[in-house]
């Protein structure tokens, strides 16, 4: 029984810590991005990005967690998709 008592507060502090620190700001991301293109392409395209990055996403707010989907263009096939998740970003998928 105490098992369970256990397990479900573990549970809600969990849930918890991931709606409190859910990364929900474009400004958060448009930066991140903005670093991983510097570290991929260079500086002079890691700078220029950031305020085109913000134009483009667009994001959903799960509480627990946020997936932001970027589009330079609105006929792109395949565009950035990340989830921000306890303060950190992740890329689900990352477009051409």
């Amino acid at each position: 029984m105490k098992k369970r008592y256990v397990l479900f507060a573990f549970l809600c502090l969990f849930l918890i810590m991931s709606a409190i620190t859910n990364p929900s700001d474009k400004d958060e991301y448009a930066d991140w991005v903005g670093n991983q293109i510097k570290q991929e392409k260079g500086p002079l395209l890691g700078m220029l990005g950031g305020s085109l990055i913000k134009l483009g996403t667009s994001k959903k707010d799960f509480v627990l967690f946020t997936i932001y989907e970027t589009k330079f263009d609105k006929n792109e096939k395949k565009p950035l998709i990340a989830l921000g998740i306890f303060n950190n970003f992740i890329w689900l998928e990352e477009g051409e």
